[in-house]
């Protein structure tokens, strides 16, 4: 709460950098170049996703982050999904599950429908590695369970979590032929 009333404050005070009023012109430019400053020091800066390295068995579970309204892969999940593909191809009996979701901003139906077009590019990218099918599932979720709820969390929450375990070879037949 105390944050947001030093924010108020000097927004309202900031506010007067915008007119050109001549009176108290040197505090007039010392209020603006203090105002650059504050502005600089909440720039967002990325969100810079780890990249699993070493073995599968460690519990690397990537974490894919995208740019708002996107469903394009950045460079760090590019490199993510190639360790997770050389993985799956080495330890077959490794499965994935694909959860795409998306920030608060925009409507439900449309918020469903980019976190499905985001499992599904993760999804694609896997199958041209050539991941079988049948060991990639995917869900999609939206806007539900945010990372966090707070304005500064869109980042966080636009993501696709991939969650890689295995699977016991005899209750996976036993699976398929029923």
């Amino acid at each position: 709460m105390r944050l947001r009333v030093l924010f108020l404050g000097m927004a309202f005070l900031l506010s007067g950098c915008a007119g050109s009023d001549s009176s108290d012109l040197d505090l007039k430019k010392t209020i603006c170049a203090t105002r650059e400053e504050v502005v600089s020091l909440f720039k967002p800066t990325p969100v810079k996703q780890p990249v699993c390295e070493g073995s599968i068995v460690k519990g690397c579970q990537p974490v894919l982050y995208f740019e708002s309204g996107e469903d394009e892969l950045s460079e760090e999940s590019i490199k993510n999904l190639d360790w997770v593909a050389r993985k799956m191809l080495h330890y077959e009996r490794y499965h994935i599950t694909i959860t795409g979701y998306t920030d608060q901003v925009g409507t439900h139906e449309d918020n469903l429908s980019l976190s499905e077009k985001r499992a599904k590019t993760v999804r694609e990218y896997l199958l041209d590695q050539g991941i079988d099918e049948e060991r990639i599932q995917t869900e999609f979720k939206g806007e539900e369970f945010p990372v966090c709820e707070e304005d500064f969390c869109d980042e966080l929450n636009r993501r696709a979590d991939l969650n890689i375990y295995p699977v016991n070879n005899m209750f996976h037949n036993q699976k398929n032929e029923e």
